[in-house]
């Protein structure tokens, strides 16, 4: 499931971190912007993704990831507008972490699961 073409200008625009994930399979990062990269202690996008391993499972602290996906499901699954909020540990490249609060919205749904917004 493509990004919109021009996306990722717009993406560049917004205030804080924020990326695009499949919300199925292995919820694969289809956007990030450089802010984000930022908050994670990365060079650009491609060290963010690559250091993360391309998924939004990656970026979320081991520690917190189940909790952070059943809490998601279990938001998206209850919000008529499909939206979650969530407090999470992040681990940054630099080995430290920090807390975060992510805000998402399941912007289409599909067979693949669909497309998740998220602003960090």
């Amino acid at each position: 499931m493509p990004v919109p073409s021009g996306f990722s200008d717009f993406a560049e625009r917004i205030p804080g971190g924020f990326l695009i994930y499949q919300a199925g399979g292995d919820e694969r990062i289809l956007l990030a912007n450089s802010t984000l990269a930022a908050m994670f202690g990365c060079s650009g996008t491609e060290d963010f993704l690559a250091f993360v391993g391309g998924s939004f499972r990656g970026l979320v602290h081991p520690d917190d990831l189940d909790a952070v996906e059943r809490s998601i499901a279990s938001q998206i699954a209850q919000s008529e507008a499909r939206t979650d909020h969530v407090v999470f540990r992040i681990r940054r490249k630099d080995g430290r972490e920090a807390w975060v609060a992510g805000y998402g919205h399941l912007a289409s749904a599909g067979q693949e699961g669909g497309l998740c917004c998220c602003s960090l």
